[in-house]
């Protein structure tokens, strides 16, 4: 689902945002004046001029879709737009709020399905938005599409990512359609991520499952997240099954019934980050403040690890600046959200590392692919000949004209541009590497020599696939003597990881040391080579120590 703004209601000035990607809204019924330093609306149709952009680093005819980037489809499919545009934005990913059995994907780019997830309200009979009335009793939520049309698409799309809901902890602004996200209590919502989780993963075991996005993580959407967790704990006996983590990262203020992200569904308090006090400009400016982005992807990937969750991927599905330019003219305008926000945030969700939270197999990055908001979000309202946008930040004008969308033909915007300014300077490589080498189940031996099966973790810590076999050695290093091999085939970027099983015989009892070797024939070019090798040891042990337990009062 694709929320959308209203237009502004009052000569005084008010904010009255019915919905954003990421829910920076405004009650029609309990509007917020702005403060008096702002500006009134630009007339968007007025003349503007606009230097053209020559990029010296134009990218080559190969330049191939980057894992680590993706956009988020508001108006069109990628395919509808000129491919050569397209191709200039080297995203490897997007995703439309939705499921498709036969997705567009120009150039590679792959398409992630998202699952709508919603509780249940009562208000005289069942609906879906409403902002006062309570949840129907007993708790219960919606799906869409069905569980077997869901697993239809998962049959017809094997090894997809799955995003099983948008914005789960957004309470409802309104009481119609389109005036809320897929608000659900987190422990119902750990019930409906487990009936949806099963039955993906019973007719596509390769897919990847991803849990529903919180706005942002302060620390009222970590409580949201760990109540959930803990629920799912609680209730199946074991810790939720997730193969990629995701978080939208946007920033509004948290204050119950108020315009921004509002107050988690569930959660008892009035006020929580990013709200500065009534009429504050800082409330509108934090949308493009990046100094806060940082600690806030240190904190879930924080709460990642404290639950055990640090070896597996971030994904930060919507990452952008919805704030349109006429709220406070001159203040988000394309050059500022670039400078202030699109640059820094790549900068830092394409490399930022940190071997104690980051994502092992991926060089410890934290984040692994960045999806920016949005490709074509040009939707608003026009009075009279002008026109109100409802977002910023779109890469495309969406062609699609008055009376619901900008004036402007289809095309990239300025702020298009200069992501493929950023973009195009950005290497394409491969990072090949062994992750681990374990006994799989670990062996003791009598004295005599046994067979060990040994499994064997490799990751692509680049931002591309590699599509070429290549082989996988594992060596006795004590004698020097090649104990088997296998290949791989296939092992995409961003932290991908493959592994494999190898059986060795006749392994006496003792230490052994043991060298595992990616792609010991050099066909791969890697962008680090040095990086190719694990030395491990193994231990068979003849004996087993058990430390005696003392309890007190014993």
């Amino acid at each position: 689902m694709i929320p959308k703004w209203s237009k502004i209601l009052t000569t005084a000035l008010v904010v009255v945002l019915l919905s954003t990607s990421w829910a920076l809204l405004c009650e029609v019924c309990k509007l917020q004046a702005l403060p008096e330093n702002v500006g009134a609306r630009s007339n968007l149709l007025q003349p503007q001029a606009f230097l053209p952009l020559v990029l010296n680093n134009s990218l080559s005819s190969d330049a191939l879709p980057l894992c680590r980037l993706g956009v988020d489809q508001v108006n069109r499919p990628p395919d509808a737009y000129p491919y050569k545009d397209i191709s200039r934005l080297r995203v490897g990913w997007y995703f439309n709020w939705g499921t498709s059995a036969n997705p567009a994907k120009p150039g590679g780019i792959k398409y992630a399905q998202s699952v709508f997830v919603k509780q249940w309200k009562w208000d005289n009979g069942l609906v879906l938005y409403h902002r006062d009335a309570p949840y129907a009793q007993p708790y219960t939520y919606t799906i869409s599409p069905s569980i077997s049309q869901i697993q239809q698409i998962a049959l017809s799309n094997p090894g997809s990512l799955w995003l099983i809901g948008n914005e789960i902890e957004r309470r409802d602004w309104g009481s119609y359609p389109g005036q809320g996200q897929q608000e659900i209590l987190p422990e119902l919502y750990a019930v409906a991520y487990h009936e949806i989780y099963r039955a993906i993963k019973e007719v596509d075991p390769t897919a990847k499952v991803a849990n529903g996005s919180i706005i942002v993580p302060t620390p009222l959407r970590l409580e949201y997240m760990t109540r959930m967790w803990n629920e799912y704990l609680r209730l199946y006996g074991e810790p939720m099954p997730v193969d990629v983590w995701q978080i939208h990262v946007y920033l509004g203020p948290e204050k119950r019934n108020s315009w921004g992200i509002d107050i988690p569904a569930g959660i008892d308090a009035e006020v929580g980050m990013f709200y500065f006090g009534e009429g504050d400009p800082r409330n509108i400016l934090v949308n493009k403040d990046f100094s806060y982005v940082p600690g806030l992807v240190r904190a879930f990937r924080s709460w990642m690890k404290e639950r055990g969750q640090q070896d597996k991927p971030l994904f930060i599905t919507e990452f952008g600046v919805s704030m349109p330019d006429w709220v406070l003219p001159g203040e988000f305008t394309w050059e500022k959200i670039r400078d202030e926000y699109l640059y820094p945030g790549l900068e830092f969700m394409l490399n930022e590392r940190d071997p104690e939270l980051g994502y092992p197999a991926d060089d410890y990055r934290l984040v692994q692919s960045v999806w920016w908001w949005s490709l074509d979000g040009d939707g608003g309202e026009y009075e009279g000949n002008r026109f109100y946008q409802a977002f910023n930040s779109n890469l495309f004008w969406s062609g699609i004209g008055p009376p619901t969308h900008s004036p402007y033909p289809m095309g990239l915007t300025p702020l298009g541009n200069y992501w493929i300014d950023y973009v195009s300077g950005l290497p394409q490589d491969v990072n090949l590497h062994p992750l681990s080498v374990v006994a799989d189940p670990f062996v003791f031996s009598d004295g005599r020599p046994v067979t060990v099966t040994l499994r064997i973790r490799v990751s692509n810590s680049g931002n591309i696939s590699v599509t070429r076999p290549f082989s996988v050695t594992l060596y006795d290093t004590d004698i020097g003597q090649e104990i088997s091999s296998f290949w791989v085939s296939n092992l995409e970027g961003c932290g991908d990881v493959t592994e494999a099983f190898i059986t060795w015989s006749n392994v006496a009892p003792g230490a052994h040391f043991i060298k595992i070797r990616v792609d010991p024939g050099n066909v791969i070019p890697e962008t680090k080579e040095e990086d190719n090798d694990l030395n491990s040891l193994l231990l068979i042990a003849t004996s087993q120590v058990y430390i005696p337990v003392i309890m007190k009062g014993r």
